[in-house]
């Protein structure tokens, strides 16, 4: 289990660099960044606050679809993002891909959404609810979180006791981080391969290049 690719680039000696696909790109995220990604909505004290949280890594249709069906259960959706180290805690390996910043634009670039809480707890407490005036907690109806995370037992229990969760029932119930990931590697050595014809091409183009007079 690790997370090592969210602190640190790969600093592999073996790799030729010119054979590397890509570069570690470290994004520096503002406060008027995540603004800008923002509806800057603020709830109404007519809005009917839904919430719903997650991962929400490598977010896909799936998530946009989800969080679509949320919000129609409402007038205002709130979302809550878990925190890296929780993430890694579900679902283990070198989950979450993305970190903590880069999900939270995706998710607050997401037309359906209001609100984001960065680093939301796991266990949606009455003091949550309270505090946010969350009146319906929607629930994923496919969860690819393992089951031996205890947090997880107890996630939910509070807005069932209180007849305020609802489920939301995925229209890709098998489209997850770990589908993304397996397509993304299985299809790495093809991408490899285009680049390095690419490169090929366009080295041969370059030291075979003539000048052309301009008419």
């Amino acid at each position: 289990m690790t997370k090592d690719h969210l602190c640190k680039p790969n600093t592999d000696e073996n790799i030729d660099l010119n054979e590397r696909t890509g570069t570690l790109v470290r994004m520096l995220t503002t406060t008027r960044r995540i603004a800008e990604f923002s509806s800057r909505r603020a709830p109404s004290a007519e809005d009917t606050v839904v919430y719903v949280d997650g991962a929400f890594d490598m977010f896909n249709v799936g998530h946009a679809t989800t969080l679509e069906k949320a919000k129609a259960l409402g007038t205002y959706l709130l979302v809550g993002i878990f925190d890296d180290e929780t993430v890694n805690k579900m679902k283990g390996g070198n989950y979450p891909v993305m970190n903590l910043h880069e999900r939270v634009l995706n998710v607050s670039a997401c037309k359906h959404v209001d609100e984001v809480i960065i680093g939301a707890p796991v266990e949606i407490s009455e003091d949550l609810i309270r505090t946010m005036n969350i009146s319906i907690v929607a629930q994923g109806s496919i969860s690819s979180f393992s089951t031996q995370y205890e947090i997880l037992v107890r996630l939910f229990v509070v807005p069932k006791r209180l007849g305020i969760l609802r489920e939301v029932e995925s229209d890709y119930p098998h489209l997850t981080g770990a589908t993304i990931a397996t397509r993304i590697i299985k299809n790495c050595l093809t991408y490899i391969n285009r680049n390095k014809k690419r490169s090929e091409i366009e080295s041969e183009y370059y030291c075979n290049k003539q000048h052309i007079a301009e008419q």
